[in-house]
């Protein structure tokens, strides 16, 4: 029950922090392409790399990763939205924009999750 509670708790911090990241980057990009789902994916990306080095190295409750990882990193990240978008470049036919932000969200995540996990390493 307390790691529910966790979850809970860390996905509300996590949907709250994305919504003001990503509508404050989107509102001052004044662009169509999805810049602040893009921020916020990549970021948390990166933090959770952080955070599975850390629980690799040191003795950490189950709760506790859970809290961080499936409660504010899972609110924080969205995959949804990102689909979403990727449906409405198409549908407006942003090819290159589609493509950009498709492989590219993929291809930087996956470097920014090792980036953060190197550096989570180093730092402990």
């Amino acid at each position: 029950m307390v790691t529910l509670l966790l979850v809970g708790l860390g996905g509300a911090l996590g949907s709250v922090a994305r919504h003001l990241i990503s509508a404050g980057i989107q509102r001052s990009s004044h662009s169509g392409y999805p810049w602040g789902t893009s921020v916020v994916n990549l970021s948390g990306s990166f933090l959770l790399g952080i955070v599975f080095a850390v629980f690799d190295s040191l003795e950490f409750s189950d709760p506790l990763l859970a809290f961080f990882v499936a409660g504010i990193l899972g609110g924080y990240t969205t995959f949804s939205t990102f689909s979403i978008e990727n449906m409405k470049l198409l549908e407006n036919r942003r090819y290159g924009w589609f493509l950009q932000n498709a492989i590219g969200q993929i291809v930087a995540g996956l470097a920014a999750a090792a980036l953060g996990y190197v550096l989570g390493l180093a730092v402990i």
